[in-house]
């Protein structure tokens, strides 16, 4: 009989809960409660401490993982981080010698960063490089508040090429998915216990049918969200040459989603889901935000129609 050897594909799973429950822990402590009308700026107290920790080159290659930094990034989204987590995470994948750094996207919204910030900027042609006080910042107002939002341009040298700033863009787009995963399961979780709780006529609300059904179909939507965005990541973690497709059809599946989980998560949770201190508004305006980085602009159905040739 011949054995069979199993051949590992990614991080180990013990890695990947070890990871996990080390990020949640410091990000329960640096931003504990709900945000605050100083949210949006606190994040340079913890950028040190989670750099130290080694959060932000997660995925420097050669030995790092797309895998390891989506884990980083859900729970960023989930502990509503307020600074350019997923940007400083997709910077590592340029490999550009740089600390600290973050990557934008040319023309998109990004999260505001002090002025001796390196920037990799990236577009359809290449990567440039520039420290975000050379470039030009315009403020973009919008729904989250939890991050302060601009858009950065410049016309710096190319650092890197066409094909590297593809897989950098495709990169970042996954990281605010999973951004927007981690969000979406904080709410989810909190609602499904909120069903558990309250009561109606002696009984739970999560017994009745109306209810549970619900968010049932809110928890089968999250796990198809997680193969979808795992399949993408294995893509482009393992090399493949058509890490297109699947980059697009998570994109795809993403777009809106959060936002519609969320949105009915608020009203199963009842009066108090529309109040300012119960906090699901927040990650909805989160979600919203995000997926104008991680599924560009309009829909992304057509793209994901022109890459499978239909």
């Amino acid at each position: 009989m011949t054995a069979v050897t199993e051949h590992r594909v990614g991080p180990d799973p013990a890695e990947i809960a070890l990871l996990r429950s080390s990020v949640r822990e410091s990000l329960t402590a640096l931003f504990p409660g709900l945000p605050d009308d100083d949210w949006a700026q606190s994040w340079p107290e913890s950028w040190d401490v989670l750099r130290d920790q080694g959060l932000w080159s997660t995925i420097d290659p050669p030995d790092g993982s797309l895998a390891m930094a989506v884990v980083v990034a859900e729970e960023l989204g989930r502990a509503l981080y307020p600074g350019p987590g997923c940007d400083a995470l997709a910077a590592a994948s340029v490999n550009v010698e740089h600390d600290p750094a973050v990557l934008v996207g040319l023309g998109d919204q990004a999260v505001r960063v002090p002025a001796d910030t390196m920037l990799l900027i990236v577009d359809e042609s290449g990567v440039s490089s520039c420290r975000a006080g050379e470039a030009s910042a315009e403020d973009v107002p919008g729904l989250d508040v939890t991050r302060v939002w601009v858009r950065y341009s410049s016309t710096a040298d190319r650092v890197a090429g066409a094909e590297v700033a593809a897989r950098a863009r495709a990169v970042r787009a996954l990281l605010y998915c999973a951004d927007t995963l981690g969000s979406v399961q904080q709410v989810l979780e909190k609602t499904v216990e909120y069903a558990k709780q309250r009561t109606t006529f002696g009984v739970p609300i999560g017994k009745y049918q109306a209810v549970a059904h619900r968010l049932v179909d809110h928890e089968v939507m999250v796990r198809q969200l997680r193969l979808t965005l795992a399949a993408a990541v294995a893509a482009l973690d393992g090399g493949s040459a058509d890490w297109a497709a699947p980059v697009t059809v998570a994109q795809t599946l993403f777009w809106g989603r959060g936002a519609e989980i969320i949105s009915d998560c608020i009203q199963l949770c009842g009066g108090i889901g529309f109040t300012w201190e119960w906090g699901h508004h927040f990650h909805l305006r989160r979600v919203v935000a995000n997926d104008a980085i991680a599924c560009g602009p309009g829909r992304p159905h057509h793209r994901l129609a022109e890459e499978m040739g239909w």
